[in-house]
């Protein structure tokens, strides 16, 4: 587009406008996963309760209102303006001539920066993906630890009184 006539402001102005799609469709699915993950763990943590407390309990998803759509929007805004207008106006400062011959310019090349922050995602993504895994093995070892307690054919009575107890107890003997 540059080599069309272009103008930098127009270019940049698509970059930027190209990116903000991206983070809006971005923020909406995000927000949908984050839904359904919500519910499916709302669920599954009244599956594992028992019935008594899940009746007298009553949990409700919070809705998604006005503030949550505000922060989305203005969590794409501000990453629209962090990461697409560096690359943009990188994208824009080439040099036409030398760039269609093909050779390789100082301004062109990765700088170290760029190489940092490549390195330093890299690194944060490995770091949280093993914090993750130790997360979840370290949940599904507390699920499935034996606590010492002997769970089964065990009777629960509400409503007892100290008065009414041998009673019982000789009716569960008999």
């Amino acid at each position: 587009r540059l080599s069309l006539g272009a103008t930098r402001s127009r270019i940049v102005r698509q970059l930027l406008t190209e990116n903000l799609l991206m983070a809006l469709a971005a923020a909406g699915l995000g927000f949908l996963i984050s839904r359904a993950l919500l519910a499916g763990s709302v669920h599954m943590a009244l599956s594992i309760l028992p019935p008594e407390f899940v009746e007298s309990m009553d949990v409700v998803l919070p809705p998604g209102d006005w503030r949550v759509w505000t922060f989305l929007f203005g969590g794409s805004l501000v990453a629209t303006v962090m990461f697409g207008l560096a690359p943009a106006l990188q994208s824009t400062r080439l040099g036409l001539v030398r760039a269609m011959r093909g050779e390789m310019t100082r301004d062109s090349r990765p700088g170290r920066v760029r190489q940092m922050l490549i390195g330093s995602q890299v690194t944060a993504s490995a770091l949280l993906l093993v914090c993750a895994g130790v997360f979840l093995r370290s949940a599904y070892s507390a699920a499935t630890a034996d606590v010492g307690i002997r769970a089964d054919d065990a009777l629960v009575v509400t409503g007892m009184t100290e008065s009414a107890r041998p009673a019982l107890l000789h009716a569960i003997e008999q």
